[in-house]
């Protein structure tokens, strides 16, 4: 027992350094809109950028290094309610950052903080509150910018110059805050938006991306103000949709037509915040989905199974406003769910919901944000960011804090924007929602076996599809790649590997189909 009780002792002297603050920056106002990070400038470090409400209505860059202020862009006026984008969308070999202001202009700015081009060229549109997203929706092998608006409009736009390809118009009383879900829905290689209405028709929304031609619509029982998560929920080898709204019920779809998969019963008063799907209870199958229900007093983070069983349940007495993320933290194969709830930063533990610790922000400025986690000063940590603050319309003065916490050794996962990915996924692990744009050839239906799993010492693998599979590989939690195989007939014997969570993809034809193994040595 003597080295299991070392194994503890040194577990606990890691953890007690963490969480440490790294670093603060004063703002002038609350940032509702959540942020991104990514190396924008090439220094080295990531850049962390964000908008801010009410009394600042700026596009702020951080330096991810120690806080310091990169570049502060002024948009104009109005609040930025909409979580920044991060992507080279011209083509030039940089990093633009997409944000739009929700008086109705979105900007393309170069890592310099410069406008590269602005939506509409002179006057404004629509109010947008809907974080955009970026990805090749009309087949061109160029990227296009997509987002919603008020009164029941999308918009895609050219990434190279801002031009429009199509608006559209879904309900004319109804608002689009959510942000927009690409996926490829039936397998076709071409890539589909989802977005939600907030009040009006109450409707999820399947658009064709090349024209926004309706695929299907779904009519929830309340309206929905963030947008859906995507990934293959029920390991049939095709996307869902998951999404909550305010009836407090979340709703599992088949991407392909919109039917319904499952539903839950009521879990709050309301969802306001967006679902998030990964992989983080070993012994569940299939991936899990988080949600946070308000409640009458603060919210729940509930953690649901593949079918829309709760598995645990952690309640706070802040509001969850912008999700929560998954990461992991402190270098072992499991995974951490991490957000904000009033004035404190959580961690618990995937598996079962417990609490890694909590940090409660100096001088107590709420949360209104999805935090990232990544290493923003590249020590080999993984750091959370996030701001707290106050950001109303009245004429009590705003205040607003940036915050980045050491928050652990790290090792594998991050979550860099929000909703995981400029495809506005809200999936950590990928799967056919991790789309590849490009690839138009469509292989028939891809089936994978898998026994035992859960499996001590090894996993009789058969992989059944139209043609042979081009590649076969098993990832650990990380994403690292611990197998390689050429073959639709596999035994794997893991040996040397630790117990833990391993995924297996097969890619037939372009297209992946995942599988969870469980290795419990």
């Amino acid at each position: 027992m003597r080295p299991l009780i070392l194994v503890f002792l040194w577990a606990g002297i890691i953890f007690a350094q963490y969480p440490s603050l790294l670093w603060t920056a004063d703002l002038q106002s609350q940032c509702y809109g959540s942020p991104a990070c990514a190396d924008i400038d090439g220094d080295g470090f990531d850049e962390i950028v964000f908008g801010t409400y009410f009394d600042d209505e700026h596009a702020y860059a951080l330096n991810g290094e120690d806080g310091s202020v990169l570049w502060r862009f002024d948009v104009g006026g109005g609040p930025l309610d909409a979580a920044p984008v991060v992507f080279d969308v011209n083509g030039d070999g940089e990093d633009e950052v997409i944000i739009p202001a929700s008086w109705g202009i979105l900007y393309c700015l170069s890592p310099a903080g410069e406008v590269v081009w602005r939506y509409p060229n002179s006057d404004y549109i629509e109010c947008i509150d809907s974080p955009p997203a970026v990805a090749d929706v009309d087949g061109d092998g160029l990227p296009e910018v997509i987002f919603g608006a008020w009164y029941g409009k999308v918009y895609v736009l050219n990434g190279e110059d801002g031009s429009l390809v199509w608006s559209n118009t879904y309900c004319d009383t109804g608002y689009v805050q959510s942000a927009p879900c690409i996926v490829d829905r039936d397998g076709d290689g071409a890539l589909d938006i989802v977005v939600a209405m907030f009040r009006g028709d109450h409707r999820v929304y399947a658009l064709r991306g090349s024209d926004g031609a309706v695929l299907w619509t779904f009519t929830a029982d309340g309206y929905m103000y963030a947008g859906a998560s995507c990934g293959d929920v029920d390991l049939d080898g095709r996307p869902e949709v998951v999404i909550g709204d305010y009836a407090g019920k979340v709703y599992a779809l088949n991407a392909e037509d919109g039917s319904l998969l499952w539903q839950t019963s009521s879990l709050g008063y309301y969802i306001f915040a967006p679902t998030t799907i990964a992989d983080i209870v070993p012994s569940s199958p299939g991936p899990e989905i988080l949600c946070a229900p308000a409640q009458y007093f603060g919210s729940d983070v509930v953690c649901l199974s593949s079918a829309g069983d709760s598995l645990w349940s952690f309640h706070t007495d802040g509001e969850v406003d912008r999700g929560a993320i998954v990461a992991e933290i402190d270098d072992d194969p499991d995974l951490e769910v991490i957000f904000g709830a009033g004035h404190y930063l959580y961690v618990l533990n995937g598996e079962d919901g417990s609490e890694v610790w909590s940090y409660l922000l100096p001088d107590s400025f709420p949360i209104g944000n999805a935090p990232i986690a990544a290493d923003f000063d590249a020590d080999g940590d993984v750091d959370i960011f996030c701001i707290g603050g106050r950001g109303y319309s009245d004429t009590i003065p705003n205040y607003g804090r940036a915050f980045a916490v050491q928050a652990g050794p790290g090792g594998g996962a991050t979550w860099t924007m929000y909703r995981h990915d400029r495809y506005r996924t809200g999936n950590l692990m990928g799967g056919p929602a991790k789309v590849v744009e490009g690839k138009v050839s469509v292989p028939g239906n891809i089936t994978i076996a898998a026994a035992p799993n859960p499996f001590n010492s090894l996993c009789r693998i058969e992989i059944f599809s139209s043609t042979a599979p081009e590649r076969v590989i098993i990832t650990d939690i990380s994403g690292r790649t611990v197998a390689t195989f050429h073959t639709g007939e596999i035994v794997w014997e893991p040996k040397n590997l630790p117990a833990g969570v391993y995924i297996l993809s097969a890619v037939v034809g372009g297209k992946s189909c995942t599988r969870k193994l469980v290795y419990l040595k």
